[in-house]
């Protein structure tokens, strides 16, 4: 991570470059070259702004802030249980008829260890029930948190889907008085 993560510097440039700019953001790159994990400090320099292509532009300096605080984690991969997400209902009349499973159950991911470790599990993307009358299979991309990567991308959600039980329900009694 990076604090402060954005840096104000001053660039000589064109309109048409300024337009530029505006779509794609110039990026101030970190000399990181030789850093292991851990927080370090690390020195600005306008000698490292990185201009759109084709650009004339020039950066000048370096406004603000002189240096950033930078913190390296090490990397590394785990298997993550999926937990399947469901959104919308069956057909009127119809349910879920036992439980949602995807495959495969887990994946790999890749990140920093301590966006890893924090993980319990990852969802999918909702798989929309609305209107199903029977079981059926989706694939389904896995949401990861930023900065992770996760092998394979997308799992099969298996939703199955019946007619619905009748269910007995206990209910209060009462007397009413018709006027």
């Amino acid at each position: 991570t990076v604090e402060p993560a954005t840096a104000r510097v001053r660039i000589r440039a064109s309109g048409k470059d300024m337009v530029r700019m505006r779509v794609r953001a110039p990026e101030l790159l970190l000399e990181l070259r030789r850093a292991g994990p851990g927080e370090r400090v690390v020195a600005t320099s306008s000698g490292r702004l990185l201009l759109p292509v084709h650009s004339v532009a020039r950066s000048s300096e370096v406004v603000s802030p002189p240096s950033v605080s930078v913190t390296v984690d090490t990397l590394t991969s785990q298997r993550v249980a999926i937990r399947p997400v469901v959104a919308g209902d069956p057909a009127p009349g119809y349910a879920l008829a036992g439980r949602v499973r995807v495959d495969p159950e887990s994946v790999n991911v890749l990140g920093p260890a301590g966006v890893v470790a924090a993980l319990a599990d990852l969802p999918t993307v909702p798989v929309d029930l609305s209107g199903h009358r029977r079981g059926f299979r989706r694939d389904a991309r896995v949401l990861t948190p930023a900065l992770l990567v996760s092998r394979p991308a997308r799992v099969r959600v298996t939703v199955p889907i019946g007619e619905a039980k009748p269910e007995e329900i206990d209910c209060a009694t009462g007397v009413f008085r018709l006027a």
